[in-house]
């Protein structure tokens, strides 16, 4: 009879069949079994918005890498249609993880869950040929226990300066990040999407880092220059 189990309709997975995407994993690390990256291999020379054409184009033609320091509906197709949003990954050659978005009070298994889809990714799109560097991203003292899992220890990683705000509290918070970054995971270089404002300078001394305009950096650079 069509349609049953024995038919040839289940020769093949409808789409949407696998929404968790668990029918391809990758070599998990720490005790959420996210998967683990291995290191890349260049510092890009831009950074390019996943959401805008012209960028990632430039960035394909001059050594960039694509980045995700956006809001997270911007980039959300790449986790639910992950082979569709691969050919634009792949015409740049190097991307950077997606950084889905940790905040203060996230429930713990949200947490863990975007970070563990970051990290699917950029695993997902390494074993396809891209060079992925990692971003990477935390909330409180309570992401500790997950956000730095599955990252290369001694490799390249990407961090986001945009939207830390000015009060003490935060860029505390923040700066203990950067340093537990640096005592778990020891990284090469740092990519500051943003930038090093002056508060953070001193944390990010001893390590290469190398700074990138933001896209409002950029937009008001052009409209300098334009105008």
């Amino acid at each position: 009879m069509d349609g049953t189990r024995s038919s040839a309709y289940w020769l093949a997975r409808p789409g949407g069949f696998d929404a968790l995407n668990l029918a391809e994993l990758g070599e998990p690390a720490g005790d959420y079994g996210i998967p683990a990256l291995a290191p890349a291999e260049r510092v890009p020379t831009e950074l390019a918005a996943w959401n805008v054409p012209r960028q990632r184009a430039h960035a394909a033609e001059h050594g960039g890498s694509v980045h995700f320091f956006l809001d997270d509906y911007r980039f959300e197709s790449v986790w639910t249609s992950p082979a569709r949003s691969l050919e634009r990954v792949q015409a740049v050659g190097s991307a950077l993880s997606p950084d889905f978005s940790l905040w203060l009070g996230m429930p713990a298994a949200a947490g863990i869950w975007q970070t563990y889809r970051s990290r699917w990714l950029g695993a997902y799109w390494q074993r396809r040929g891209v060079d992925v560097i990692p971003s990477v991203t935390w909330s409180d003292a309570r992401s500790f226990r997950y956000c730095f899992d599955g990252l290369p220890v001694g490799g390249i990683v990407a961090v986001s300066t945009v939207g830390v705000r000015a009060d003490v509290a935060e860029r505390r918070r923040y700066c203990a990040g950067i340093e537990q970054l640096f005592s778990r995971v020891n990284p090469s270089t740092v990519l500051a999407y943003g930038g090093r404002p002056s508060w953070l300078a001193g944390e990010l001394a001893g390590v290469e880092t190398v700074d990138y305009p933001s896209y409002w950096d950029r937009r008001r650079r052009e409209m300098k220059e334009s105008g």
